[in-house]
């Protein structure tokens, strides 16, 4: 028989010294932090990674011990849950400034500076809120009766903490590789970029906006849920881009391709803060956390205030980012997509009903490149069901479908009519090519 694991309850009193073993190397750091950072408003990248790192570890911890749900050190558990989540966010912000200069964004000098500008006031807000975490984390430890350290080694260093690691590299010496049908892959990743920039065009963001609308956007267009589901968007882009077209000689004769790259950069760290931080607003918006405990770090952290710096930067220039980009989106497929145009004779013994509407759609989506369907000088985008079902609906005189799209999806919307799927619906004539469709 395998060992059974045995829950024991432990005293607060006994706790004391695991959490002292526990939390040494975190107030080890703190006191390495302020030793050597008396009044800077921020701290070099690697500083916040390391406290996001240890508050990180410190939480997972603090659970393992159900210290959330006990009253002596519920407060404390919020107090480093709060700090890991600010910390990324810093880590990330950090990051964006650093790197802005490498990611080869095409944009006014105007907009930059109004960009920077603006990054160094958050990252200003976020080292403001981290000090503030810090100090009353310090002081609750205290009077939880902890040892704090009280001087820092003359000789210590950041690599001391949490082990950052030199990097090293390989040489970069393999032989370039041209990608199959790599103009297909740029086309798709600049379409997705398009696609992207349609969601957002559809999203209403204010700079300015007052609080109680800030408030009510964040609670029902910019939870965390949907803030996931456009970090992955945006991500997705990234990833393909890296996999399929960086490095690639495509790349180096077409600036527009970088363009889009560093955009999609931008505005992805950007949705990763806010994805943190929108989770830390709506962890202290509910009722499940310990009510003292959540009153108190809303008085550290001032609800309001967040969501005016969230919506401000991170949600404004999210989007903004991605509709500096689109024109670059647009550039690529014109250069790269070879867009044609076929006529489809209509058979009004077919039906054009949601089911079969659906596969045309499919068929836009799997080559997710632009696919249009016009009827009687009418046009819309073939990958949304709804539109076609309302334009087909509209139109009872058809007699032709024209298609405009890359070959390969016009080649298939071909199939799709020539066995006659609209008619009877028959599965078994989906040739093997098609049987994406049917998945």
């Amino acid at each position: 028989m395998g060992n059974t694991a045995k829950e024991k309850l432990i005293s607060e009193r006994e706790f004391i010294p695991v959490l002292n073993r526990l939390s040494r190397d975190f107030f080890g750091f703190i006191n390495f932090l302020g030793a050597r950072t008396r009044e800077p408003i921020e701290w070099p990248k690697a500083y916040y990674s390391i406290l996001a790192d240890s508050t990180h570890y410190l939480e997972s911890e603090l659970d393992d011990y159900n210290a959330r749900k006990n009253k002596d050190f519920s407060y404390f558990t919020e107090l480093v849950a709060s700090l890991k989540w600010f910390c990324y966010s810093a880590s990330k912000q950090k990051h964006i400034h650093v790197r802005f200069s490498s990611y080869g964004i095409d944009i006014s000098e105007e907009f930059k500076l109004e960009f920077l500008n603006e990054s160094r006031v958050f990252l200003e807000y976020l080292s403001r809120s981290i000090r503030c975490l810090l100090d009353h984390l310090s002081r609750e430890a205290r009077k939880l009766g902890l040892d704090i350290p009280q001087d820092a080694k003359e000789d210590a260093s950041a690599e001391d903490f949490h082990g950052i690691h030199e990097i090293r590299w390989l040489p970069n010496n393999i032989d370039e590789g041209e990608v199959f049908d790599q103009n297909h892959m740029v086309a798709e990743v600049a379409s997705l970029f398009k696609k992207m920039a349609d969601i957002f065009r559809n999203m209403h963001v204010n700079k300015e906006e007052s609080i109680e609308n800030i408030r009510s956007q964040i609670l029902y267009d910019f939870d965390e849920t949907k803030t996931r589901h456009l970090e992955s968007l945006i991500h997705n882009i990234q990833s393909k881009y890296d996999t399929y077209i960086k490095g690639t000689s495509a790349e180096s004769k077409h600036p527009a391709l970088s363009y889009i790259r560093g955009h999609a950069s931008v505005s992805l760290h950007l949705y990763e803060i806010a994805t943190m931080l929108v989770h830390f607003y709506e962890r202290y918006e509910n009722d499940i956390r310990c009510e003292e405990a959540q009153k108190k770090v809303c008085r550290i952290i001032p609800q309001d205030d967040l969501l005016i710096q969230l919506n401000r930067y991170v949600r404004y220039y999210g989007k903004r980012f991605i509709m500096e980009g689109e024109r670059h989106a647009d550039k690529i497929i014109k250069t790269f997509l070879k867009l044609k145009t076929i006529t489809i004779a209509y058979n009004r013994k077919s039906s054009l009903h949601a089911r079969p509407l659906s596969l045309i759609a499919k068929i836009a989506l799997h080559y997710n490149t632009p696919l249009e369907i016009e009827i009687n000088g009418e046009r819309c985008n073939a990958s949304s069901i709804m539109k076609m079902i309302m334009m087909v609906g509209n139109m009872k005189d058809t007699e032709k479908f024209i298609f405009r799209g890359e070959d390969q999806a016009l080649k298939d919307v071909k199939k799709l009519f020539d066995i006659e799927f609209f008619r009877d619906g028959d599965t078994s004539k989906v040739p093997p090519q098609l049987r994406y469709l049917l998945q």
